[in-house]
């Protein structure tokens, strides 16, 4: 009887000891790819500067650009910030340099303003999107406002505005 129970405690501390093993490797596997993803979070930790970066070069752009159009007008700051075919949406797409460069456009054009609430930047960091309130200057008793969404391209370590969309909302005249 004590040879059984002899081979029985062997056995079973065997299996321990086979159980402990593999335990300390899994701590050891466990360990290593700790070490490893510990290295690898410095690209991953400057990608997200960047990405970050880029983020606030398009906010920067897009605040340079509502700027400039209060200072020159608004058809000067388009001209100023659109890209080579570029789109703006008036009843359908239109070319936006044509229009904007346009003599009528030019003479009947109302100012406005905006301010981005929303930016929003591509992974690579070369294509972005803002968007915010649009408020028009020239005739505030219409008391049209609306939103402008901008999608910028980045070209030549500069953003330039690709396409742009206005979207308005007229005030309704119902009485509470």
């Amino acid at each position: 009887m004590l040879k059984i129970e002899r081979k029985t405690a062997v056995t079973v501390c065997t299996r321990w000891n086979k159980l402990l093993i593999l335990l300390l490797l899994g701590f050891q596997f466990i360990a290593l790819e700790a070490q490893e993803l510990g290295s690898s979070e410095t690209p991953v930790q400057d990608q997200e500067v960047s990405q970050y970066q880029h983020w606030l070069d398009l906010m920067a752009a897009d605040q340079s650009f509502a700027d400039r159009s209060a200072e020159i007008g608004r058809t000067s700051a388009f001209l100023e910030f659109l890209g080579q075919g570029s789109t703006v949406f008036r009843e359908g797409p239109v070319d936006a340099l044509e229009l904007y460069s346009s003599e009528i456009f030019q003479n009947n054009a109302s100012e406005i303003s905006w301010e981005a609430h929303y930016v929003d930047v591509s992974r690579a960091g070369d294509l972005g999107l803002t968007a915010g309130p649009l408020n028009f200057l020239a005739d505030e008793s219409t008391g049209q406002f609306g939103h402008l969404i901008s999608i910028w391209q980045r070209q030549e370590d500069r953003w330039v505005l690709t396409v742009s969309y206005t979207h308005l909302t007229l005030p309704t005249n119902r009485e509470v």
